[in-house]
């Protein structure tokens, strides 16, 4: 027998204002609400205090889009790449433009000691220091699609858009080297 598809609950704003406390591994902000339950927030940053939409909710956790800062973190920074974002189309190639990029090595490497930790029960006697790389034209094995969309009469070649299937419909990337 099949289940039966339900409709998800449309978004609702949450009425309370969120404390950011950390990131995790996805680089989607943690906040817990008064009542305890936690909610995982697209596009915020640590130590923000953030009005949120929830799209997704679960027994022990909600899922979040930003709606409104309220008080900005140190770590936010102006995105490089104008395709960069939470809207509709917005490219998928990149998750944290938003974020300065000593904080984005930070936060690699924390989430590499917690993997280490939670699936081997192994922490380092001694942690080398973080390697920094360049910001922009770093990604020289870029995993791209190619579209022909026919509406449009062209061919789109780029990441997916945030959530999607579809190809980003982008002039340029700042992330992978000049041509």
């Amino acid at each position: 027998m099949r289940r039966r598809k339900t409709q998800p609950a449309p978004p609702q704003l949450l009425d309370e204002p969120l404390q950011i406390e950390s990131l995790d591994m996805e680089a989607n902000g943690i906040a817990h609400r008064q009542d305890g339950k936690v909610v995982f927030v697209e596009g915020a940053l640590p130590f923000e205090t953030v009005s949120v939409q929830i799209h997704r909710s679960k027994a022990s956790f909600d899922k979040a889009t930003v709606t409104t800062i309220h008080r900005e973190s140190s770590q936010r920074v102006t995105p490089g790449c104008p395709h960069f974002g939470l809207h509709a189309g917005a490219c998928g190639g990149c998750k944290m433009q938003h974020m300065h990029a000593d904080a984005q090595v930070a936060v690699k490497q924390r989430v590499l000691e917690d993997n280490l930790w939670h699936l081997g029960k192994v922490r380092p006697d001694h942690l080398l220091r973080a390697m920094h790389g360049p910001t922009w034209g770093y990604r020289y094995r870029g995993r791209l699609s190619v579209r022909y969309v026919r509406k449009k009469a062209t061919v789109l070649v780029g990441f997916h858009e945030r959530k999607s299937g579809y190809v980003a419909d982008m002039q340029q990337c700042r992330v992978l080297p000049p041509a």
